[in-house]
């Protein structure tokens, strides 16, 4: 009977922590508009820029259907390479996890953000 009774005491001391805990995160930020989607998407431009810059333009040389494609990515290219000793990328991958660890964005922007910098 005892352990019964210490089960159910440790079960319900156990929900009360988690409800606490539940309380205590921060609301979450569930705007799903179509400029959170936009900034969401345009989060994977870093990647596709660098995969680009590697292995793009040989592609570009072997269909030259790619090559206009590549070249609309030749602005964005340009201006991260303007920045010396290649620090455009380094400060564009800090910008996006500032803006990933902010609790006040959206939570689809701060994902997107978050997976788009480990790709």
């Amino acid at each position: 009977m005892r352990a019964k009774e210490r089960e159910r005491q440790e079960q319900e001391e156990l929900e009360r922590q988690k409800q606490e805990f539940l309380a205590s995160l921060p609301e979450r930020n569930e705007d799903d508009s179509l400029p959170t989607r936009l900034i969401a998407a345009c989060a994977y431009m870093l990647p596709l820029l660098d995969a680009a810059e590697r292995f793009g333009w040989p592609l570009a040389l072997m269909n030259p259907t790619m090559a206009t494609f590549m070249q609309a990515l030749n602005a964005p290219m340009a201006l991260l390479s303007a920045v010396p000793f290649g620090l455009g990328f380094l400060l564009v991958f800090i910008g996006m996890q500032f803006v990933a660890n902010n609790p006040e964005n959206p939570a689809l922007v701060r994902y997107n953000m978050r997976w788009s910098s480990l790709a």
